[in-house]
This record gives C-alpha cells, sequence and structure tokens, in this order.
C-alpha cells in the first residue's frame, strides 16, 4: 500500500507508537498504564502491561466528531483521529499485526472501500510521524523576549480590551528616562532579543520614536502592535527604519463587525493603514507586518464569510501574516460576557478560519506538526513590563507583579522571570502530570491555576476542559490535513 509520501507492502506491520491510548471526544481522559508516568523522551517498553495492550478504547458519540476517536502518543508527542469503524484495524496494527491482517479486517467492515479507508489512515500516520520510532522535539521558547505595555492609554476604548485600556492616563506610569531603563536592561539580560512595544496604543506615548531608536541602538529586534489609526505616512516614514515587524489589530471584515468592537469609522482606518503598511513592506526588505484578528461570538460568523474576500480584495504585495486568536476573560473584555462563546465554539471558529484562508489560497497559518511537545502555556517565555513598571513572567498582568524596573535589583528579577517556565512546566503541574495529552496542550494557563487555586502549579483543569483539549485537538488534525491538501 503507498499512503502520501511512504510505501508499505501489505505483509509489513506498522511501527506504531508502544505507549498509544485512545481518547473519545466525549470523555476526559482516564489514562493506564505506563504511558501516563512517562516523561518524554522516554521510550516506553513492549511488554504485557505496556499501554500496546493496555488501552481505553470507546467509541465517540459527541457531535461534529461522532464517529471519531483521537490516538494520542505522550513519549512520541503525535496524535491522529480515526474512524471508530476502523479500531479493529488499527488495533490489530497496534498489535503488531500485518497491514494485510488489517485490510482484511477492513473489508468485512467496509467491503467497497476498505482499502481506501486504511490507506488514508496510513497517509494521516505517515503526516502526524505516528510511529514508535519517531524522535519527538520540545518547541522551547527563547526567553528573549520583552513585551513592554509602554502606555495604557490609547485614543479607543475597545469592547473586548483585556488591557482596559482608554483615553485616561494613569499618574503611575514610567517617565521617558524611566522607559528607556526597562530597554537598557532587557539588552543586558538577553543580548540581540526582541523587544515588542504595545500598550494601550503605543503610538500615543509621547516618547514612542525614542524608544524604538534606543532599542535598534541597543541591538534588539523591534516589533510594535497598534490598532494602526494613528499610522499616516509621515508616523510610517519615522519608523520604518528601525522596526522589524507591525502588528495591525483586525477584528471584522466588515466595518459593522469591527466597528461594534473598536468603535465607529475605525474600520476604515484600518484598511488605510494596512494599506500604508503593506506597501511600505513591499519596499523596505526587512520589514513584516502581521494582521491579528481576535475571534468573538460577535464576529465569528461575519470573519468566516467575509475576510478571505476581504484580504483578497486589498492585493496585500508586502510580506505579511495572519494570526488568529481569541478572547481573554480579563480587562474590560470580562464585562461583556456576551462575547465569548464556550471553549469548543471558539476553537471550531478560530480553525474554521484557518482552513477558509488556506482553501481561498489567501494565506496558510501554520499548526503544530506531529512530533513536537510542548511544557509550557507560555508562562515565563516572556518579561514584560507594565506601563507602570511592574515585572511579570507573563503577557496577561492580572497577577502579583515579581518586582518594579523603579526597584535597584529590576535587572535580576527581569534574568530571574524565566525560571518560572521550568518551575510551571507541565510535569510540575499537580493534576497533570498523569494526563495523556499534556505533552499537546501544555497544560491551563498557569494565571488561571493562580486565580482558581491560589498556585500556579496546581491545575484548575476541569473534566470539561479536558473533554474540550481531546475535541480541539481532533479539530486541529482536521486542518492540518486541509494545510496538507489532504481534506
Amino acid at each position: 500500500m503507498a499512503p502520501r509520501g511512504k510505501s508499505f507492502r501489505l505483509d509489513d506491520s506498522v511501527p506504531l507508537p508502544v505507549d498509544t491510548i485512545i481518547l473519545e471526544p466525549g470523555r476526559a481522559p482516564q489514562p493506564k498504564g505506563r504511558s501516563a508516568r512517562s516523561a518524554l523522551p522516554r521510550l516506553a517498553r513492549r511488554g504485557q502491561d505496556s499501554p500496546a495492550n493496555d488501552r481505553n478504547i470507546v467509541a465517540s458519540g459527541d457531535g461534529e466528531m461522532a464517529g471519531k476517536l483521537l490516538a494520542v502518543s505522550a513519549a512520541r508527542a503525535s496524535y491522529l483521529v480515526l474512524d471508530a469503524d476502523l479500531r479493529p484495524s488499527f488495533e490489530l496494527l497496534l498489535a503488531g499485526g500485518s497491514l494485510r491482517q488489517a485490510l482484511q479486517v477492513a473489508k468485512r467492515t467496509f467491503p467497497r472501500d476498505g482499502r481506501a479507508r486504511l490507506r488514508n489512515l496510513l497517509t494521516d500516520v505517515e503526516l502526524m510521524g505516528f510511529y514508535e520510532h519517531a524522535t519527538p522535539r520540545e518547541d522551547v521558547p527563547s526567553g528573549a523576549c520583552l513585551q513592554f505595555y509602554v502606555t495604557n492609554g490609547c485614543n479607543l476604548r475597545c469592547r473586548h480590551c483585556y488591557m482596559s485600556s482608554g483615553p485616561a492616563r494613569s499618574t503611575h506610569e514610567l517617565n521617558p528616562q524611566e522607559r528607556l531603563r526597562v530597554i537598557e536592561l532587557f539588552a543586558r539580560v538577553h543580548p540581540g532579543g526582541m523587544v515588542t512595544l504595545t500598550g494601550g496604543e503605543p503610538l500615543t506615548c509621547p516618547d514612542i520614536f525614542s524608544l524604538v531608536d534606543h532599542a535598534f541602538a541597543c541591538g534588539l529586534k523591534v516589533q510594535l502592535f497598534t490598532n494602526g489609526l494613528l499610522l499616516d505616512a509621515a508616523t510610517l516614514a519615522r519608523l520604518v527604519d528601525h522596526v522589524h515587524l507591525l502588528q495591525i489589530s483586525l477584528d471584522g471584515a466588515t466595518a459593522a463587525t469591527h466597528d461594534a468592537l473598536r468603535g465607529r469609522g475605525t474600520f476604515r482606518g484600518v484598511l488605510q493603514a494596512l494599506r500604508l503598511m503593506d506597501r511600505a513592506s513591499a519596499a523596505h526588505r526587512h520589514l513584516d507586518y502581521r494582521i491579528a484578528v481576535t475571534v468573538s461570538r460577535s464576529n465569528q460568523a461575519s470573519l468566516a464569510a467575509n475576510l478571505p474576500r476581504l484580504l483578497k480584495r486589498l492585493g496585500l504585495k508586502g510580506r505579511f501574516t495572519v494570526a488568529i486568536g481569541g478572547l481573554s476573560r480579563v480587562g474590560r473584555a470580562a464585562t461583556h460576557p456576551g462575547l465569548f462563546s464556550s471553549h469548543d465554539e471558539t476553537t471550531t471558529a478560530q480553525l474554521g478560519l484557518v482552513d477558509r484562508l488556506a482553501q481561498a489560497s489567501v494565506y496558510q497559518i501554520r499548526l503544530p506538526p506531529g512530533n513536537v511537545f510542548t511544557r509550557t502555556c507560555g508562562f515565563g517565555a516572556v518579561i514584560t513590563v507594565a506601563a507602570d513598571g511592574g515585572l511579570y513572567p507573563c503577557s496577561i498582568i492580572e497577577q502579583p507583579p515579581l518586582g518594579n524596573i523603579r526597584d535597584a535589583n529590576a535587572e535580576q528579577v527581569m534574568a530571574a522571570l524565566r525560571a518560572g517556565m521550568e518551575a510551571t512546566a507541565v510535569d510540575r503541574i499537580s493534576g497533570c502530570a498523569p494526563c495523556p495529552i499534556r505533552y499537546l496542550c501544555g497544560g491551563l494557563c498557569r494565571i488561571t491555576n493562580f486565580h482558581k487555586t491560589g498556585s500556579y502549579t496546581t491545575s484548575a483543569c476541569t473534566e470539561d476542559y479536558q473533554k474540550h483539549k481531546i475535541r480541539a485537538l481532533m479539530r486541529t488534525f482536521q486542518s492540518i490535513r486541509v494545510l496538507a491538501g489532504l481534506a
């Protein structure tokens, strides 16, 4: 049999991971055997007590994923989705049976297309590296990143802002010299690192150009996140030589949806800024830009219907990427519960948008491939400095600060923040260590853990959230197949 990218003979066996556990989308993981305890990249051993002989296999009856199962290997950091009706053939392969035997079993259930179904399964095995001999790779954030909220002041008052930014500016914000000190300390801690200047709206900060120039002079790469409304040709010309990436927020593909979140007339201003940024990127080899789309209940249907068409109509020629994210239930966003969908609805909307952009040949968003694992939610991966100088190990600052840039030991605190990533690794989280999808999930947001349990390292994950994560992996797998041209 010849799945895409690899050939198998009928008398071959397929070396599937020995720690495979099969889960249904409507049931939380109930790990058994060694797979729940083995840490990457340790190899599980085949034997009478191995997970290959001790699996939790159940059929699905859960909505969109009805009739589907999720096969997970923690040791190989991979997963794939299979039809529940192919379970007997898959079990046979897990037990070391040959493809000929698996095909005979498949043909009993699918007399007409048993071979095609088994070939598709093997294609997915190859796509996701779902093999015992696969070598997993940890996705480790560099930590050399600074998220600097240069001000919490903003020319807008967006309904979904996680910073509660607006026209009023706090009297406790850093002064220009203190802001320069942030840049200098970070450059000493992480030479050549990346600084992201954001807010609020960073272009309302009176010394923003000095900050950009100083960061560049310190050898740092510079990103600037803006809502776009203050970005005219003169401002862009002032930034273009020293900024590596500009990000602009686009939260609707029509004026009605975008303006409902950000304010009347903002959609037109964003499109004007996008065109300016695109021309600048096309003219300057070092300048990229990103279109950041936040999906909410109020815009998800409109984005799906209109975003691919809008981006095609704009005819963008510069180097751009599209980032699709969801709302954070903090700041002003938390006061508008109607903006939030369920976890499942949000995942479906976000990945559906990924699919539509790819199918319309507008943009392909990279999704995590097989054999790549993470032990973090991102906590400790980014040094964050708030507008008042507070130091945090995460860009969500609704947590106690670990220091302040005004303190004498600020450089030492900044240097120590990365240790939070290892201290809160998923293996160290109470409640996460036994979970078979922990390396694909990375664990619940550590800030959520803190607010709900009082500890960063005690998981606030619930059975419902585990079920959601299983369904989210299954939905992500569908999008990976779309991006690979298999669906």
